[in-house]
């Protein structure tokens, strides 16, 4: 392996290695029949002597045979018995002159695109790239290679990749290293500012909400994540002719670790309030009826379409359906019917 008697496991392993890369079956590739024999017999050998010096055990072993051969000789007046085998230092010197007389790789720096989604819980993006080989022969050829770009989550962007030495082969020159700049696609719904995610935009609250004692909002952002807020009206009772508007941030829902989800919310005005068109006026275009179940507590509101002939029991099952519960679960209504529509 070209090492001395005291090489360190780490030393043993880096000059295995460095070896591999020159006489491993599959970097035989273009040389004659008789070369591909010889790098063959010599990768055999390699491996040996790693298997030996690598476990502490057996080197241990190999040294006192190896010293007790020494002394026998030295004390019978024996003749060592040499055999010619492999001398490593020859390759290694070797190969270290030529990557010293190549010149140094350059960086190609590609920029790529992924969903903002995978800078918020992690992924990858996979890039094929076409890669120009060179081989010891001098031959030129090409493959097409698959990287595979790994995004943290909460990364920065850009975020950079490197692949050192991975990229096209030079005769000259040590292969180029690819530089990945990952940066997020533009998002339908939310834009990235630094850590934080801003609703692109305005969330509109219908109705005069100063007269309403809670607030709940459906806020949609990245793919898989739906904020529902709710709690109460900071606007209920106070007077005003100008609209009234909430920005909210919400920590711990942007991308990086501390960033924030923020946003804007709209709400009616008094003025507003005076020719009030209701949710079930809206649905009401059409001809159909259409009754309205609000929830006593919460004052979420359900419109289900409705029929001349329905009982409460026919508007409870049809509660019960709508709302996806199960089959036993029960919708008391605690007030009549008003109108044929409202209950």
């Amino acid at each position: 392996l070209g090492v001395d008697e005291f090489a360190t496991q780490k030393e043993i392993k880096d000059a295995y290695r460095r070896l591999s890369l020159t006489y491993h079956p599959d970097k035989t590739t273009g040389l004659s029949k008789e070369e591909r024999e010889e790098h063959s017999h010599i990768f055999i050998e390699l491996k040996s002597a790693y298997q030996t010096l690598a476990d502490n055990p057996t080197r241990r072993q190999y040294d006192r045979d190896r010293e007790k051969d020494q002394a026998a000789a030295e004390l019978n007046g024996w003749k060592v018995q040499k055999r010619a085998q492999f001398d490593a230092r020859e390759v290694l010197a070797r190969l270290q002159a030529a990557a010293t007389a190549k010149k140094p790789s350059k960086i190609v720096e590609v920029k790529i695109q992924c969903r903002l989604e995978k800078f918020v819980y992690g992924g990858f993006k996979a890039v094929r790239r076409k890669r120009n080989l060179v081989s010891r022969l001098g031959a030129f050829s090409s493959e097409d290679r698959i990287f595979r770009v790994d995004v943290p989550a909460g990364a920065p962007t850009p975020f950079v990749r490197d692949f050192r030495r991975q990229g096209d082969q030079h005769e000259d020159a040590q292969p180029d290293t690819i530089r990945f700049s990952v940066t997020s696609k533009p998002h339908e719904l939310v834009q990235r500012n630094g850590g934080d995610l801003h609703i692109r935009r305005e969330i509109v609250i219908a109705g005069d909400m100063r007269s309403e004692p809670y607030l709940s909002l459906q806020v949609p952002g990245v793919r898989g994540r739906l904020v529902l807020l709710w709690g109460v009206n900071p606007f209920f009772g106070h007077p005003g002719a100008k609209p009234a508007v909430l920005r909210i941030r919400l920590s711990g829902l942007g991308v990086e670790n501390g960033g924030a989800l923020s946003f804007t919310a709209r709400v009616g005005t008094t003025a507003d309030s005076k020719n009030p068109v209701s949710d079930v006026d809206n649905l009401n275009k059409d001809g159909r009826d259409f009754l309205t179940v609000e929830h006593s507590k919460s004052g979420g509101k359900l419109f289900l379409p409705a029929n001349p002939r329905d009982t409460i029991s026919d508007v409870q099952r049809r509660a019960v359906a709508t709302l996806g519960l199960d089959r036993g679960a029960v919708v008391k209504l605690l007030s009549p019917l008003g109108a044929g529509r409202y209950v």
